[in-house]
Order: C-alpha cells, then sequence, then structure tokens
C-alpha cells in the first residue's frame, strides 16, 4: 500500500464520487463494503474489551488501524479506477 497526492482530475472524479454518493446515484464497491463492516465488528470488539477487562488491548487498536489504512487504499484504488474510465 503506498500513498500519493492525488492530481486534479483524480480530485474532481472524487468529488464527483461524493456528490453522486450524496445523491443516491451510485454505491460503493462491495469490497469497500465489506472491510467497513469489518472494521466496524473490531471496533465493537475491542470496545466491549475495554468494557470488560478495563484494558485496552493495543493489539486490537493496531488491527483497526491497519484495517482503516487498507480502506483508504481502496478508496484511492477505486477513485483512480473511475478516473481512467472518465479519460
Amino acid at each position: 500500500m503506498s500513498f500519493r497526492i492525488m492530481d486534479r482530475s483524480e480530485v474532481e472524479t472524487l468529488l464527483r464520487i461524493g456528490r453522486d454518493l450524496h445523491e443516491g446515484r451510485t454505491d460503493v464497491p462491495d469490497e469497500i463494503k465489506e472491510l467497513r463492516e469489518r472494521i466496524k465488528k473490531a471496533i465493537e470488539n475491542a470496545e466491549l474489551f475495554v468494557a470488560l477487562f478495563r484494558v485496552v488491548d493495543m493489539t486490537m487498536v493496531h488491527t483497526v488501524v491497519e484495517m482503516k489504512l487498507e480502506l483508504d487504499a481502496l478508496y484511492g484504488d477505486w477513485i483512480v479506477a473511475e478516473n481512467h474510465k472518465l479519460h
């Protein structure tokens, strides 16, 4: 997973997709939906662990952070793919 600055056309694509998502004209890919659900469950598990044991499990924290970075990369890949479709 690598990070980089988006170019102008990618930013424009990002804004268009955001508008389309907000207006219900498009939906995120299934891979992103599934990862968001896994993140939600991982957060719930970490919160339950803290509630039960009154201790923060840093492994759980790192797992959630890793999944969120993976999610950012998936969103980025989606934007790049959509941008290539347009140009």
